[in-house]
């Protein structure tokens, strides 16, 4: 079978694919030097290093530093027997990555100020996309305790893991009571930018006695100058819960807009935004997600 494509996602972070339909490559072992090579064809590997892949997060991360930006979170309910969308309500706050840990301020409801945070909310919701969820699992793959799958689609490579609960930090605040369960989670890289272009996380059954199952959780990223820089930053994120013998899924659609350079959270003013339609590491925080009733 010919070995035909090759991506080089930090030099010396390699990984070849075959050119038939997507096919799955385990990754493992040490990575190869590739200092100086010419054409990255001349260079064929099948194996690649996690750490050279929590490099790339790791390096991604720094980025992050000290910017903050608008966050809103249109936060609705999906009835899966009909398809229907309900929307609930929207929120906004200031948050960002400072000093390698999330932030956020309290935040507006419908465009009127809470004096309560993210985590006090009834309902539905989720902190850590600035850049907790990104070092966790930078953190996760750097310790060579999970096994890595790769598969290949048009625009990107998609590495694959499972999370036991034992090395989980997803943690889980439903009615009161904390979960961190085990996970399905993977990377997608894009080809021409070398970047992390999303990470996701599902588990379908945190426990018997829970109360919800099926949690997702995905943030998107995508390049934007600023001061003059290119950054991948959080764009879009979206979490999703189902009741346990209902056909009810919550669902909160995340945007962020508006990045600049953390100077000081006072001097910042959140403008409610129009309504929109329905659809180890650095210490940081820990990124969590929860429902209440």
């Amino acid at each position: 079978m010919k070995l035909a494509h090759l991506l080089v996602f930090l030099s010396p972070f390699v990984l070849v694919c075959c050119s038939a339909p997507a096919q799955n490559v385990r990754l493992a072992g040490d990575a190869t030097d590739v200092s100086g090579f010419k054409d990255q064809r001349d260079l064929i590997k099948d194996q690649i290093d996690g750490r050279q892949l929590a490099a790339l997060a790791g390096s991604q991360l720094a980025g992050l530093k000290n910017l903050v930006c608008n966050k809103t979170v249109t936060r609705s309910w999906l009835d899966q027997s009909s398809g229907a969308i309900h929307r609930i309500d929207v929120i906004g706050a200031v948050g960002g990555y400072i000093d390698f840990r999330d932030e956020e301020r309290p935040v507006m409801r419908n465009g009127r100020q809470l004096s309560r945070t993210m985590r006090e909310l009834k309902g539905s919701w989720s902190t850590g996309e600035f850049g907790a969820l990104l070092a966790e699992e930078m953190a996760v793959i750097a310790s060579k305790r999970t096994e890595l799958a790769a598969t290949e689609t048009e625009d990107s490579w998609v590495i694959r893991y499972r999370v036991p609960a034992s090395l989980s930090a997803w943690d889980l605040l439903i009615n009161g009571r904390h979960w961190w369960p085990g996970y399905d989670g993977s990377i997608a890289i894009g080809k021409a930018s070398n970047r992390i272009t999303r990470v996701t996380r599902t588990v379908d059954d945190v426990a018997p006695e829970c109360t919800l199952w099926r949690f997702a959780w995905q943030v998107e990223y995508a390049e934007r100058a600023i001061n003059n820089h290119r950054v991948a930053v959080p764009v879009r994120a979206r979490y999703e819960n189902c009741r346990k013998g209902s056909s009810r899924c919550d669902v909160n659609e995340i945007a962020f807009r508006d990045y600049r350079e953390f100077q000081s959270f006072a001097t910042i003013i959140y403008t409610e935004p129009a309504i929109p339609e329905a659809p180890p590491a650095p210490a940081v925080e820990p990124s969590g997600s929860g429902a209440s009733e």
